[in-house]
């Protein structure tokens, strides 16, 4: 008798179960492959690190202030003439290229660079302007005016020095007597004068000297 084709397995009986490789290591490539997307999904949205914090005072690096030296600034020096009623602050007169600089002047007076320091003894060549731009007076607009007899004193810190006019001559511009050194403590004061119309320029120096009689 010929067995039916789908003859029902009979109760209490277990189907046997055949190992398959091949599923196994499908399903071991499928749990790799899905492992490297977590990772790679994981890393392209991972949150970026924080910004480095900024220095705080202490890491910066330290900054160090070079202070120069204290430099006791110069004494102040006045020149008075009582009877011009006259005050005036002494600058020194540099030398450039060979002449003196007297373009900063303005209305102060100064001593030329290279004559006697006041009080050091010898000449103490002071010069000023008699006339600035624009019509304005210079400190030595009166020079001409001041007699044999005179008082000049030069206030230098905490010394007086008092001098007397002996007398005044003019000069060409190019004399330079008037500022040679001398034996005794002498005090010049030298301004333009000899004014020339034509070519609108002062063509002589007016200069009045004196002797120091008082140091105090």
């Amino acid at each position: 008798m010929a067995r039916a084709p789908f003859e029902p397995i009979p109760l209490g009986r277990r189907r046997r179960r055949v190992f398959n490789p091949f599923g196994c290591l499908v399903m071991l490539l499928m749990l790799l492959v899905w492992a490297l997307v977590v990772v790679a999904w994981a890393t392209l949205w991972q949150t970026p690190p924080a910004a480095a914090p900024a220095p705080t005072a202490s890491a910066r690096p330290m900054v160090v202030t070079v202070v120069p030296p204290t430099v006791a600034p110069p004494e102040q020096q006045i020149l008075s003439i009582p009877a011009l009623g006259l005050n005036r602050h002494i600058v020194l007169v540099p030398v450039e290229d060979g002449r003196w600089d007297i373009d900063d002047l303005g209305l102060n007076v100064g001593r030329l660079a290279g004559t006697a320091h006041i009080g050091d003894g010898g000449n103490t060549v002071i010069v000023g302007h008699i006339t600035l731009p624009d019509h304005i007076d210079g400190p030595f607009i009166d020079l001409a005016a001041l007699a044999p007899g005179s008082e000049v004193v030069v206030q230098t810190g905490d010394h007086r020095y008092t001098y007397t006019v002996e007398g005044s001559r003019v000069v060409a511009p190019d004399d330079l007597s008037v500022v040679a050194p001398t034996d005794r403590t002498t005090l010049t004061l030298m301004t333009c004068t000899g004014w020339d119309v034509p070519s609108q320029r002062y063509t002589e120096r007016l200069v009045v000297t004196a002797r120091l009689v008082e140091t105090e």
